[in-house]
């Protein structure tokens, strides 16, 4: 494979130079350290060696998938290591300090939030190393608790009807607030027009700027005017 032609054929590449090599802007001393070997056979070429790895989908093995489908099944197993750090739940929140027990909401094994209780009756030791806990701790499972509180995690069906509830709420609330607007406009004084067309202009523009459309419009064009200090000029 001829990969370039040049003066000196062992330097690399330079895209920036304009003979792409780069050699104006080297000394004589670091030319000659670059100038390789020689070139066999006074060639004026370069002949380069690659490897390579083609990479190719074996067939489905039957043996392969029944080892997969068994460490599917063994790593989903419900049976936990309560003695291994790792599978320890984790505090999220700051703990609730009752009398006589602490309420700690974990980040469970299970992949849940749960909370649980921790009574003083487990122990004094663990009721008081309970109470010094913090976010971000993890508490032992083998000190234990006393009852647990699991939280229901909201269904993709419960998720899509409290967002089209939210769509219709804030499409009644804008359709209240341009009635409210416009009732503004239509019941205002009549000492309000009296005001040169400037004045009135300025304040117009001024309720404009301050709308959200706006801003993102122009935050899409990217102006690098701040609206706050811009006197129009």
């Amino acid at each position: 494979m001829e990969l370039k032609k040049g003066r000196r054929l062992a330097t690399k590449w330079d895209k920036t130079a304009e003979d792409g090599f780069g050699l104006d802007n080297l000394l004589r001393n670091s030319l000659k350290k670059l100038g390789g070997t020689g070139r066999p056979g006074s060639n004026n070429t370069e002949t380069g060696s690659f490897s390579y790895l083609i990479a190719q989908r074996s067939p489905n093995h039957v043996e392969s998938i029944k080892n997969i489908e068994y460490e599917r099944s063994h790593n989903s197993s419900t049976d936990i290591d309560e003695q291994d750090p790792k599978n320890w739940p984790r505090i999220i929140s700051h703990p609730g300090k009752v009398k006589k027990n602490v309420k700690l909401t974990v980040s469970a094994p299970s992949g849940k939030i749960e909370i649980w209780q921790i009574p003083k009756s487990l122990g004094k030791q663990v009721y008081h190393d309970a109470r010094k806990l913090a976010r971000g701790d993890l508490w032992p499972s083998p000190l234990g608790k006393k009852g647990v509180i699991v939280k229901n995690s909201l269904s993709d069906e419960k998720k899509e009807k409290l967002e089209a509830i939210l769509k219709t709420q804030k499409k009644s609330f804008l359709k209240e607030q341009r009635k409210k607007d416009w009732k503004k406009v239509t019941t205002a004084d009549s000492t309000y027009f009296d005001d040169d067309i400037v004045t009135m202009a300025d304040s117009i523009a001024s309720s404009l700027e301050m709308t959200k459309k706006y801003k993102q419009q122009g935050k899409k064009a990217k102006f690098d005017v701040d609206l706050k200090k811009y006197e129009g000029k």
